[in-house]
């Protein structure tokens, strides 16, 4: 039998599926059965916002680049119609007459 592929994994995906996991450890990791103790919803807790941090960070460094080729458009001194198609280049990578 051969696989064939029907789908890719984009980083959406992976996203998503790295946020199911993370739910699915949640009732384990907020278990308190030590007296209390909240090392495990803690460490849960810290994971998830190193995860939602370096996402932040990723997303604003996309940002800032974006903006930074913007403004050099802007410097070019291109028409309306020629800056609206760089401005969609840069924003979705590629570009189709």
């Amino acid at each position: 039998m051969v696989f064939n592929q029907k789908y890719t994994i984009t980083l959406k995906i992976h996203r998503g599926l790295v946020e199911v996991e993370r739910v699915r450890g949640f009732p384990d990791a907020i278990n308190l059965k030590n007296d209390r103790d909240m090392t495990n919803w803690l460490a849960y807790f810290v994971d998830g916002l190193r995860s939602q941090m370096t996402e932040i960070q990723t997303t604003g460094k996309q940002l800032i680049k974006q903006d930074s080729r913007l403004q050099k458009i802007k410097i070019k001194g291109l028409n309306e119609r020629q800056e609206k198609a760089v401005k969609y280049l840069i924003r979705k990578g590629t570009l189709s007459v």
